[in-house]
């Protein structure tokens, strides 16, 4: 199980007590996709994934820890990820009995900040020039929930084959605080659905650089 950059390993027992809930967990995201629409996918992104591991893949897995190694065999574990949309309940149900924080998966409350690097807005044939902070810094409340209700993990949004496409996207980082503990998630939207502020404020920064 992978959301950005945390990883939650369910099961790797193929065979033992856990083996039950692998079997219900596959059949369960079997159940959920096959129900999933055009029409859904033309309103959300996918939140996570998600790995059924084959006999190979475990095996490789097994082997790659045994030597302490974290790229040897990668070529093979990393394959097979599948989406997981937000619609996707029973799949989500079952994770929550396996104790992954699905719940914290589409709140917004902890979502303090969103940083714009604007370095992605220069023009390769322009030369740098120090013109200030990299960031555009997004703090409002109001701000915050539209380009959340609009942003994908980065590189979800490519598994989404009717999310918006040809248009052009702005990177972002979504900074979270919980517990005391800060961590940042990167995504990425369509610059159409920006706030109008935040995108007046980008072409300025295009025109700068």
């Amino acid at each position: 199980m992978s959301r950005g950059e945390q990883t939650n390993v369910v099961s790797r027992d193929r065979n033992g007590t856990e083996k039950a809930m692998t079997d219900k967990l596959l059949l369960a995201y079997q159940e959920d996709l096959k129900s999933l629409k055009v029409e859904t996918m033309l309103k959300e992104n996918p939140v996570a994934t998600i790995q059924f591991l084959t006999k190979m893949q475990a095996e490789a897995e097994t082997k790659r820890e045994e030597i302490q190694s974290s790229w040897k065999y990668s070529d093979v574990t990393s394959r097979g990820y599948y989406p997981v949309y937000p619609s996707f309940k029973n799949t989500l149900e079952l994770l929550k009995e396996c104790q992954v924080d699905v719940q914290s998966w589409n709140s917004l409350e902890n979502v303090k900040e969103i940083n714009i690097d604007t370095y992605q807005f220069n023009n390769y044939e322009s030369t740098y020039e120090d013109k200030g902070s990299q960031y555009l810094t997004i703090t409002d409340e109001e701000q915050i929930r539209q380009i959340m209700s609009h942003g994908a993990i980065d590189g979800y949004s490519n598994m989404n084959p009717y999310g918006s496409r040809g248009e052009e996207r702005v990177s972002f980082s979504a900074v979270v605080e919980s517990g005391g503990r800060r961590s940042e998630t990167s995504c990425t939207i369509p610059l159409n659905q920006l706030p109008e502020s935040v995108r007046n404020e980008i072409e300025k920064i295009k025109k700068d650089v």
